[in-house]
Order: structure tokens, then sequence, then C-alpha cells
């Protein structure tokens, strides 16, 4: 009697335990929670596109990068570059005069005297009587002065007019006793005028920088 019940307990135990690994798919071949299968490896294949789409994306996002780059305009190193150009010289050989800028834009250096002057004359209509004494005041006022009468004539016989409009100037010479002025343009003429009644235009100068 002790035997039979021996033998049951044991079939009980066996049909117990097939029980159980087949509900939790240990068999071959069987799926368990999560779609793992008993040897470890998912059922479902992995979603390609996943990683396709973060590779695409981060792809356009550096090709946006370099575009931005492109598209920003020059850089700081090209503009520092085109700063640091040399000024235009032109004139009679060798390049007589420097178009100045920045600071001194519409001022131009001869080169030979190293003299520096307005690129263009101010003054010299009726109803605005450029007279000696404002000329001068004028220049003073720009840091410069009235130029003499040499280095007028000697400018006008360089004249380039890449370089400097067509000028008038009083200059700083005086007719001893007669209270004239010289005035001189850019052809090389030469004449007296009134110092303080003749509306004469002024081109300023100024000296070399010691």
């Amino acid at each position: 009697m002790r035997r039979a019940r021996g033998i049951g307990l044991g079939a009980a135990l066996a049909l117990l335990l097939g029980a159980c690994s087949a509900s939790s798919g240990g068999g071959p071949g069987g799926v368990g929670p999560g779609g793992v299968d008993a040897s470890g490896e998912g059922s479902a294949p992995a979603d390609a596109s996943s990683g396709t789409d973060a590779a695409h994306d981060v792809g356009a996002s550096g090709a946006d990068g370099a575009g931005g780059a492109l598209d920003g305009g020059p850089t700081d190193a090209v503009a520092d570059a085109q700063e640091a150009a040399p000024a235009p010289t032109c004139g009679p050989p060798p390049n007589r005069f420097t178009i100045l800028n920045g600071a001194d834009a519409g001022l131009v250096r001869d080169n030979v005297t190293q003299l520096v002057w307005m690129h263009d004359s101010v003054g010299g209509q009726q109803t605005s009587q450029q007279t000696q004494p404002l000329a001068s005041t004028y220049c003073t006022g720009r840091g410069m002065r009235l130029p003499t009468e040499d280095e007028a004539l000697a400018l006008a016989a360089a004249y380039a007019s890449c370089a400097f409009g067509q000028w008038g100037t009083w200059t700083s010479t005086d007719v001893a006793g007669s209270g004239d002025a010289w005035v001189v343009d850019y052809l090389g003429d030469a004449s007296p005028q009134l110092a303080d009644n003749f509306p004469s235009a002024v081109l300023c100068v100024r000296d070399p920088k010691g």
C-alpha cells in the first residue's frame, strides 16, 4: 500500500514539473515573456528604421551646420585681410599719390613731399565769401593749414585726376604791402586777390607727422 502511494506521488510531481516547464516557455522554440525565446534571443527583429532615421537626422544637422558656415558671409580673417589691404596709389611715376582711408578718408598723401592734402577744395561760391582769413580758420579747424604758394604750385605741376578734383585755393603767401594774397588752381595758374573780399576756395594741407 505504501509503495503504490509513493509511485502516485512521484508521478504527480513529474506532471507538475512538466506543466510548469511548458507554461514558462522552457521547451525548445518556446517564446517567453517579452518576446524572448528560450535561447535568450528576441523573436521580433529590431526596428532598423529608427537607427537609420537617427543617422539621417545627424547627417542633416551636420550638413545644415556646414551650410550655416558658408552662408554666414566673410569670415573675420577675410574682413581683416580686406582692411589690411594697401591703400591705392596713382599719379605720375612712381605712384606719386596715396589715397588715404579710415580716419583719413578724403585725404591724399604726396609720396614725394609727404604732405597730406584734402582730395578737393571747398568754398569759392559767390554766396559764401571764402576770404583768406576764413579759409585759414577753416583749415585750422580741421587740424590743417593753408598751403604756401610754392606748395600749391608744386601740387598743380603733378596734378592727377585719380587723386584730386579740380581744385583752387587761397595760399598763405601774401603780396607785400597790397592786402592781396596768392590764389592757385590745379592748372598751375596763380593770381593775387584781395585777401579779405575775394571768394576763392581752399585746399587745406597737413604737414608730415614727425
